[in-house]
């Protein structure tokens, strides 16, 4: 009887004990490496204005077209006790191609040089951090949804392809819109392996662009600097296949659009003359597809 109780003392006790070594993670972490194709395209329109007495600079636009190239980076996930959230991302991008179209923006009035000009991209750099702060609320088992609080950066600079025998020899452009948002992640669960994650942001948008250009007859260069405010919009889509117990397999695309509608833009010639005008309006759209790699700490 004696050795009997014994036994059934030591069986509670390991019974007992056993939800202590079963309890999920009081922090888990997720490693997401990616890499993918990533399309933008950028344009800014500005209104005519005044700019000294009798001189005036006409309503002009730039279009950077069909910036297309290679996208890359790593995305990470930290949840507190299965419930609070904090996403860091660092994303990047090569372009390899694209196009800059002009229309009475670059050339200074009376300058003699063409309204209206043309280039290719020669090389373009973007960068794109992201802060995020989230709580995941759980509806159901196979279902969470986080509502999303964070801040995005991002940049990107482009650089014309020079042409010695254009008007146009030279063109370079420095773009950077940033800002707080608000939004939403949710991931749904089919079944063991297969999964689905979409989500979507509002964002305030703040802008600001600087650049500078060259005409063959210029002896220095034509300057701008451009900045604004406006909103923003996000949103993305993805599948994942776990391939085992902590790593799995997904691809997501998503797009990105931010206008600027309130602003001014700031224009140097080489002659010494230009002011500053408003800009009537900023778009940027950014489109990516990316095949990732979730690793679970």
């Amino acid at each position: 009887m004696r050795n009997r109780r014994v036994m059934t003392f030591v069986f509670l006790c390991l019974v007992s004990s056993f939800p202590l070594h079963a309890k999920k993670k009081v922090v888990a972490f997720d490693l997401i490496p990616f890499a993918g194709y990533r399309q933008d395209n950028v344009k800014w329109k500005t209104k005519t204005g005044t700019v000294s007495p009798g001189i005036n600079l006409p309503s002009g636009t730039v279009k950077w077209n069909s910036l297309s190239g290679i996208e890359y980076g790593v995305n990470t996930r930290t949840t507190l006790r299965d419930r609070y959230i904090m996403d860091v991302d660092l994303g990047f991008a090569n372009f390899l191609g694209g196009t800059m179209k002009d229309s009475n923006y670059l050339a200074a009035p009376g300058s003699g040089n063409p309204t209206r000009n043309s280039m290719n991209l020669n090389n373009g750099f973007a960068f794109s951090p992201n802060l995020a702060f989230g709580i995941n609320t759980k509806p159901s088992r196979s279902f969470d949804l986080i509502p999303l609080i964070g801040i995005d950066y991002n940049y990107l600079n482009l650089t014309g392809k020079k042409n010695a025998t254009a008007p146009l020899t030279s063109l370079s452009n420095t773009l950077q819109f940033y800002g707080p948002y608000v939004g939403f992640d949710s991931k749904t669960k089919f079944n063991r392996r297969w999964s689905m994650n979409a989500g979507a942001a509002f964002s305030l948008a703040y802008y600001h662009g600087r650049g500078h250009w060259k005409f063959q007859q210029n002896r220095s260069d034509n300057t701008m600097s451009q900045s604004g405010n406006g909103v923003g919009l996000r949103g993305q889509i993805g599948l994942k296949y776990m391939l085992a117990q902590s790593v799995t397999l997904g691809g997501e695309a998503d797009i990105n659009w931010n206008r600027i509608h309130n602003g001014h833009d700031t224009r140097r010639f080489s002659d010494d003359g230009g002011g500053k005008v408003n800009l009537s309006h900023v778009n940027w759209t950014s489109f990516s597809g990316r095949i990732t790699l979730t690793k679970a700490f």
